[in-house]
């Protein structure tokens, strides 16, 4: 589940990029076109029987997901993700600021495990967003992927100090800030800084006052690194 809500915390983040720029004249129309076309190429993917993660009595819990084909990584995976990048390349050759086909490129690379590809469009990610912790945690992952521990480690911690600066400004009735405050517990777990992780994990149980929040913050503090890598989601109980 932690990569699942980094994407949508970064799209989200994109999107709002998106719409100043659509509203100021700033977004070719054709690379609009090529995006959106990649968007759908992605959305019609059969994709293998997979989680998903729901609330339920107020309670996340993970839910298994039967389809009928299962795809994933065959033929037609090769065939789709060249589709999809050939699509993206176009709108990119168009603009080459178009910040939503960058991260629609980087996700689908990550997406289908082409790892060395990804770090590649995060590194332009990172220009377009040179401040932004999420985009910067969703390319240092890719750099773990790959086994270069020294640049993810480098922005790691980048990323921490980031959180910080951000958190130390935010006021604590910020939705956000939730998010924040886990990603930030995370990213030390990536470190390898497990006892200040679980620290700032307990001030932050101790002072939450709603329980689905608590189980939250209780599966993440039993979290290992490799999970983290992995995506494997969350398992939360009533402990």
């Amino acid at each position: 589940m932690k990569r699942f809500i980094l994407a949508i915390q970064i799209l989200s983040l994109i999107l709002l990029s998106y719409k100043h720029s659509h509203a100021q004249g700033h977004v070719n129309p054709e690379a609009r076109k090529l995006n959106d076309s990649a968007y759908r190429v992605w959305r019609d993917f059969p994709f293998p029987a997979q989680k998903l993660h729901k609330f339920k009595n107020g309670k996340l819990i993970e839910v298994a997901l039967d389809t009928t084909k299962d795809k994933y990584f065959t033929t037609d995976s090769a065939a789709t993700y060249k589709r999809l990048m050939s699509l993206l390349d176009q709108a990119l050759k168009i603009d080459s600021n178009y910040k939503i086909a960058y991260w629609s490129k980087f996700s689908y690379q990550g997406q289908w495990k082409k790892h060395a590809e990804a770090v590649v469009t995060g590194e332009k990610l990172l220009t377009l967003f040179p401040n932004q912790p999420l985009i910067k945690l969703a390319v240092a992952e890719q750099y773990d992927d790959i086994g270069d521990t020294t640049v993810a480690k480098k922005y790691y911690n980048e990323i921490l100090t980031l959180f910080d600066k951000t958190l130390d400004t935010m006021s604590a009735n910020n939705r956000q800030r939730r998010f924040l405050e886990l990603d930030k517990a995370e990213v030390l777990i990536l470190l390898n800084q497990n006892s200040s992780a679980q620290s700032f994990l307990k001030k932050l149980y101790d002072k939450e006052t709603n329980d689905m929040n608590k189980g939250i913050i209780n599966a993440t503090m039993k979290r290992t690194r490799e999970e983290i890598l992995s995506g494997k989601g969350l398992e939360i109980s009533d402990n």
